[in-house]
């Protein structure tokens, strides 16, 4: 059963939008201002333009392919089928530990918010709201990809109107003098900054997974991230912005946006913005049930994890057992806390997505017959090779600040991985041999 083709320019950006505005939006600012005060700003400048490399790369590259998988697919496709697992098996293990540890802030937001009205912390309604969370937007997604991307797209209104309210709000209370000095500890944490706000704008990688659920995806995959990039960059900086000249010296800890809606609007506007997170969490929730999904449907289509993994609801076109497994997973880890042990996944696996994404561009690109590894022509950036090679040295050089720790994680991850890998392996194998040393017919995808 093929997936329908029913994502377009604005559904594809408002998928995106939520899949990279989840929380960091709103907790980041007091760290960042800690690390080097106002010159903050500067630091979410260099953040955009690295991950902006990088989403462009992905762009050009996911223009040669129309199946679902992203960087699973152009890895499995250039490299080998291999490589293709790691990276895919990786960019599943990745997306579950961020929607588990999403959900786990979203079931703490709701315990304060509701400490904020009754001035009452019960202890179950953290557990029901990640629950809540999950269910909701599985139940969405279940019910088809245009339906999933609707309530996406809902919320990324509402998220965006809340934090574009705060901003225009907020800028007639900006004070010149909260910004002076412009760098208080010198410029020498820049890059340290730097990285603590890229991980806020990752996630735009994950608008490649669903290729075989976009119109016209060749086109599709670049309007999106390109204008998933812009949106974000303008609201992290007005966001930041509004935050560093309200707050100014109180701008520190993770409760610096709270603070500077309770300065702006009083106690109303703390609350307000407390429910802001939640419409954040949940757009985010909403994004990462969709693509987290597609991930493992993926891995079945091309035939590297169990054909059922990746069956299709023949009336929704949905699937379902991708979807449900995945959320239950999600579920376990962000109850239990257990999520905190893939940490390093989230991190070590972004890029090792990101690398060999990258240097695919510069392969497709040499190879005479690129056609032959891709199913679609692509398009060609101006200066892709110069932007590739800017995007490998920036990867490298955040990866190499991973902890020794968070990549035994990720190696161990991947090596347990590689176990249902090998037995799907053999299987197909006897398949291939019981059928006269073809391998089984497979579509992938539409």
């Amino acid at each position: 059963m093929r997936l329908r083709r029913a994502i377009g320019t604005w559904g594809l950006t408002a998928l995106g939008v939520n899949a990279v505005i989840g929380s960091g939006i709103f907790f980041l600012p007091g760290p960042l201002a800690d690390e080097v005060g106002p010159a903050a700003l500067l630091a979410v400048l260099l953040a955009m333009i690295t991950a902006g490399t990088i989403a462009l790369c992905y762009a050009e590259v996911g223009s040669h392919f129309t199946g679902t998988g992203g960087a699973l697919l152009y890895a499995e496709q250039v490299y080998g089928p291999t490589a293709g697992f790691a990276v895919g098996w990786l960019q599943w293990l990745a997306r579950l530990a961020t929607w588990a540890a999403v959900s786990n802030v979203a079931g703490v937001a709701l315990g304060d918010l509701v400490y904020a009205t009754t001035h009452q912390r019960p202890g179950w309604v953290a557990p029901a709201g990640v629950l809540a969370v999950l269910s909701s937007v599985t139940w969405a997604n279940l019910r088809g990809v245009r339906q999933g991307v609707w309530v996406s797209a809902g919320l990324t209104v509402l998220k965006l109107t809340t934090l574009a309210l705060f901003v225009g709000i907020g800028l007639s209370s900006v004070s010149r003098a909260n910004f002076e000095p412009f760098a208080p500890r010198g410029y020498g944490r820049l890059g340290a900054a730097t990285l603590l706000i890229f991980y806020a704008f990752a996630g735009f990688e994950g608008l490649c997974v669903p290729s075989g659920e976009m119109r016209d995806p060749e086109r599709t995959l670049l309007r999106g991230l390109v204008l998933t990039m812009l949106v974000v960059g303008v609201v992290y900086f007005g966001v930041i912005f509004v935050t560093l000249g309200v707050a100014g010296r109180q701008a520190t800890g993770d409760t610096a946006i709270l603070e500077a809606a309770q300065r702006m609007l009083g106690q109303s506007g703390r609350i307000a913005m407390n429910v802001a997170v939640l419409i954040s969490l949940l757009g985010i929730n909403a994004a990462m049930s969709l693509i987290t999904s597609r991930c493992l449907l993926a891995l079945s289509e091309q035939r590297m994890l169990p054909a059922w993994l990746g069956r299709v609801n023949e009336q929704r076109g949905t699937p379902d057992i991708a979807l449900v497994l995945s959320a239950v997973i999600a579920l376990a880890l962000a109850l239990s806390g257990r999520f905190a042990d893939l940490a390093g996944l989230s991190v070590v696996g972004r890029f090792m997505q990101y690398i060999p994404t990258c240097v695919a561009l510069l392969i497709l690109r040499r190879r005479k017959g690129a056609r032959r590894l891709a199913d679609a022509s692509g398009i060609q950036l101006p200066f892709g090779q110069l932007i590739a090679v800017v995007a490998v040295a920036l990867s490298v050089w955040i990866v190499s600040k991973a902890s020794s720790a968070q990549w035994v994680q990720t190696l161990v991850a991947t090596a347990v991985g590689f176990v249902p890998y090998w037995v799907v392996g053999r299987r197909q194998a006897r398949m291939s041999n019981d059928v006269g040393g073809q391998p089984p017919d497979h579509d992938a995808g539409d």
